[in-house]
């Protein structure tokens, strides 16, 4: 069950990337044909280790600098 939530954060990260919508808990939801509770919890998680910014409640933002150096820690644990 962790490698599926770890796929799902990782599907919501990428859809931060997409530029083709604006990123709302709803478009991604859409975009990954998941309940927009499922993201909301997701993204709320995400914003706790530093890697979204919710000051706009409704249009969340990655922060890409935190993100770099998330993904860059992770290498050295696989």
């Amino acid at each position: 069950m962790k490698e599926n939530s770890d796929i799902l954060r990782l599907r919501v990260l990428l859809a931060f990337l997409n530029d083709d919508e604006p990123c709302t808990v709803m478009s991604i939801a859409r975009t990954l044909k998941e309940e927009h509770y499922t993201i909301s919890r997701v993204i709320s998680s995400l914003e706790k280790e530093g890697l979204i910014n919710r000051k706009a409640p409704r249009r969340p933002e990655l922060i890409r600098a935190a993100l770099t150096y998330h993904l860059q820690l992770k290498r050295y644990h696989f």
